[in-house]
């Protein structure tokens, strides 16, 4: 055992010596480019970076315009909740869009279902309302609640462009008064053709009979949602609808 740690000592102490001069003179040959040392070593040794880190002062927000706002503003009064009882239980329950001054409301038929009490609230104002026409084919129901001076909401028929952003507005009654719902909608396919055009948006029990409106407030529709997919009842048959109710009543 003494003659092994005779011969280790020195083998470490001779081992430790070297690595320390070697350490040295490669440091020598690569400062002084002794044989051109510098260069083969540059391109061999990890070489230390000046890394810069830049940091923001402040985060950078894009500012998006509002394009609905006055859309909103525009059509909040000519919307109406709707609600439907039997025996005093609330049965349906949607919204509607006021078609004439007189207080002649087009919402769905499936709302307003033959012999249930219609309660409408419009403008902070609750209204007992009265069917006076039913179009079952388009699942349309104009409904009267014996008004004046309301406000009228601008029905348009022009079909609008693919990939337009529309606006789903509705209304609810929360504690006696009629709450504003709002929703985004995208417009996912058009038929030129046949007049016809789609939208997407989630399923929504509130948004029944809910308008469809584009950045200018005007009324492309009211919404269904058949099978919980969104269904457009176009403009087109809410005028058609409304002709008819009118003829009926004179």
């Amino acid at each position: 055992m003494s003659n092994l740690k005779r011969f280790l000592l020195p083998a470490l102490l001779g081992g430790m010596g070297g690595f320390i001069i070697g350490i040295v003179g490669l440091s020598i040959f690569v400062r002084y480019n002794f044989f051109g040392s510098a260069a083969i070593f540059t391109n061999v040794l990890p070489q230390e970076q000046n890394v810069v880190i830049k940091v923001e002062e402040k985060p950078v927000f894009i500012p998006q315009p509002d394009y609905f706002s006055d859309a909103i503003n525009k059509i909040e009064p000519r919307v109406v909740a709707i609600q439907s009882f039997s025996g005093g239980t609330l049965v349906r329950s949607g919204s509607g869009v006021i078609l004439t001054q007189d207080g002649l409301i087009g919402t769905l038929n499936s709302i307003v279902p033959p012999l249930l009490i219609v309660q409408v609230s419009a403008n902070g104002k609750i209204y007992s309302g009265k069917v006076v026409f039913r179009n079952y084919a388009n699942n349309l129901a104009i409904i009267s609640i014996g008004e004046s001076g309301l406000e009228v909401a601008g029905l348009k028929s022009e079909l609008p462009a693919l990939g337009q952003n529309l606006l789903v507005f509705a209304k609810t009654v929360s504690f006696g008064q009629d709450k504003p719902l709002v929703a985004e909608a995208l417009v996912s396919q058009t038929d030129t053709d046949r007049g016809l055009f789609k939208i997407t948006i989630p399923y929504d029990q509130f948004l029944f009979g809910s308008v469809l409106i584009d950045d200018t407030g005007s009324v492309l529709g009211l919404l269904d949602f058949r099978t919980q997919k969104p269904a457009i009842i176009k403009a087109k048959a809410l005028e058609e609808s409304l002709s008819s109710a009118l003829t009926k009543s004179k």
